[in-house]
């Protein structure tokens, strides 16, 4: 899925910004600018001219649903290497703060703390990180700040950290080497040992450009030497220290910063050009301009989050982001007209069903009338044709063969006995059919002649189970003669 990601990096005397297009192809950057800035934030004419640099930087960018990375200035932040006997990122920023307490200058209070956790290399079995610390003014004045653009960025992170970690993560480094995030008047030196941050240690530098590089590295020999003792971190020794930043134009205007670092350090010294050198990673909207290295940090800020490398991020607690309705409303929209579109054809799968249903129930009720009105043609047929078929059913199960009570006794094998004893003997009589009703039952046969048919209409009427019998049809089946008779109980 398509996405756009905003890195904005703030410096001590620049803003620099980039918009980078995120998608199957990669990374595309977009556009990209960078201003000059006033030195303090919190002064009104400089917040003016702070919010001034801001609609210069993204006047010409589509920011509509990017996501968005700032990294503060390097003197805004501070770094101490910890050591917890735990895991859980919620309980070690729950106790960080306190511990860091008596190291600080200021109250907890007035800071933001965030961690970036390292690997353990020996076995520790706590969490070992760089704790690293913000002022919550500075933080609540940047927000402020973009908020009246619009933008409401997902993570505020350390200037230099975003470009540290990428190195790591991207570039083929040496097993120990260092980075240099130099700014104009300070720097800050990352320790990358395995392709992770051990270590970050910030100073300042001086801009004078005749000292400025016996200076800076100086203090990264000082910075060197403080980490001696230091467990694993004891007996490091970079083997090339790489460095990008605003202050490195005024670092070549002091000389040669290779040859300074060969010569106070013994350690070879690259300038890291972001966008050329993470070239797989990214492809231009336009022609190469030479100034878009000093759009380095911004664009590691942004490539940071565009392939979920993780970093430490001021925007907890108090500045805990919420989820941006921009940023996915295209996407919420669309599932919930496609949840809109289920719905109605579930419900319209519903009504068909019970249309149908509804149907066949009619067609059932009918059926069901019409064997009712067959079966029982003068009962009424009611609401209910089965409740009443029931009904009616379970009347006719309950009359008995013979009603009366001297009939009670009297059962089918005993009329069967008494028609077999009557038209025993010297008759020619076969049974063919025996009808039974309430008083009276049909009884078809053959015998041989007609006169055999009177014969047996006397023999069962001197039966004393029987009242009449009437003989309803005689004729001539072949060589014999075909009777039925009624005969009436009595």
């Amino acid at each position: 899925m398509s996405r756009k990601v905003l890195g904005i990096d703030i410096r001590d005397n620049t803003l620099t910004a980039v918009l980078v297009q995120t998608g199957l192809r990669g990374n595309r950057l977009e556009a990209w600018e960078r201003v000059s800035l006033p030195e303090v934030l919190s002064d009104s004419e400089s917040r003016k001219d702070m919010d001034q640099a801001f609609s210069t930087v993204f006047s010409g960018m589509n920011l509509a649903g990017a996501s968005c990375v700032v990294s503060l200035p390097g003197a805004s932040v501070s770094y101490r290497n910890m050591r917890l006997p735990f895991k859980g990122a919620k309980k070690i920023r729950q106790i960080m703060p306190f511990e860091l307490e008596p190291e600080l200058p200021f109250s907890v209070d007035e800071l933001v703390f965030d961690f970036h956790e390292i690997k353990n290399q020996d076995g520790y079995e706590g969490t070992e990180f760089i704790a690293v610390a913000a002022e919550r003014e500075q933080i609540a004045e940047i927000l402020s700040l973009l908020s009246s653009h619009r933008i409401e960025p997902e993570i505020i992170t350390a200037g230099g950290f975003p470009m540290a970690l990428c190195l790591g993560k991207f570039f083929d480094l040496p097993e120990t080497c260092a980075f240099l995030d130099i700014d104009i008047q300070y720097c800050t030196l990352f320790l990358i040992l395995s392709k992770e941050v051990r270590l970050v240690r910030s100073f300042t530098v001086d801009d004078t450009p005749e000292n400025r590089n016996t200076d800076l590295f100086t203090q990264v020999r000082r910075t060197l030497l403080s980490i001696e003792g230091q467990g694993a971190l004891s007996d490091v020794q970079p083997e090339v220290i790489f460095g990008a930043g605003p202050g490195v134009t005024l670092c070549m205007e002091s000389g040669n910063p290779s040859e300074a670092s060969e010569k106070m350090l013994g350690i070879p010294f690259r300038v890291v050009n972001m966008l050329e050198d993470a070239a797989e990673k990214v492809s231009r909207s336009f022609e190469a301009d030479p100034s878009a290295t000093e759009a380095g940090h911004a664009f590691a800020g942004a490539l940071m989050e565009t392939e979920g490398v993780a970093c430490p991020n001021f925007r907890t607690g108090p500045f805990a982001p919420m989820r941006r309705w921009e940023e996915h409303k295209n996407a919420l929209v669309k599932i919930v007209i496609a949840l809109i579109f289920i719905v109605l054809l579930y419900s319209i799968n519903i009504l068909v069903e019970n249309y149908s249903r509804e149907k066949k129930i009619a067609n059932l009720e009918q059926q069901m009338a019409a064997v009712f009105k067959s079966t029982f043609p003068n009962e009424e047929l009611g609401n209910d044709p089965l409740a009443r078929m029931r009904a009616a059913i379970e009347e006719k199960q309950e009359t008995t063969l013979f009603p009366d009570a001297n009939r009670q006794s009297i059962l089918v094998i005993d009329i069967l006995d008494e028609m077999s004893r009557k038209t025993g003997g010297h008759l020619d009589v076969e049974l063919m059919r025996l009808v039974i009703d309430t008083d009276h039952f049909m009884i078809t046969g053959n015998t041989d002649t007609f006169n055999s048919v009177d014969e047996i209409q006397g023999k069962i009427e001197s039966s004393s189970l029987f009242q009449k019998v009437e003989i309803m049809n005689t004729g001539r089946s072949g060589p014999k003669i075909q009777f039925k008779l009624k005969v009436t109980f009595k």
